[in-house]
């Protein structure tokens, strides 16, 4: 009984924290969408659904995402230089074929000009 509590907990702690992503997405008062919390709701998205290290999120290019395969390759330092891939869930495909038309870069999440460290600014 003890885990299906928790598991309770943890559905309920991710349906709150996917409504607070939700309502922020957009500019106060507006249907603009905020850049900067698009940015941080597809890393949040992307860390829950995939279990990945946030090094490898910042790593992402466009042609990691394989669409017609469902996975997304993570280019990780693993023995033999090989990749690994993990599920990419409709939900996540859907956002990430949202947010290229809000950025046009060769990675996903490139730093912003002049930010040192996204790894901390994340983490706060």
């Amino acid at each position: 009984m003890g885990e299906r509590v928790q598991r309770d907990r943890l559905r309920e702690e991710l349906h709150r924290l996917m409504k607070v992503l939700d309502d922020k997405l957009y500019r106060k008062g507006t249907r603009t969408i905020n850049r900067t919390f698009h940015r941080v709701r597809l890393i949040v998205l992307t860390a829950i659904t995939t279990g990945m290290r946030i090094s490898e999120i910042f790593a992402l290019t466009w042609g990691d995402i394989l669409y017609d395969e469902s996975l997304i390759a993570v280019r990780s330092m693993l023995k033999g230089g090989r990749f690994r891939y993990v599920p990419l869930t409709p939900e996540l495909a859907a956002e990430y074929r949202r947010f290229p038309s809000l950025l046009g870069d060769e990675r996903i999440l490139p730093p912003k000009p002049g930010a040192r460290k996204n790894k901390r600014a994340i983490q706060r």
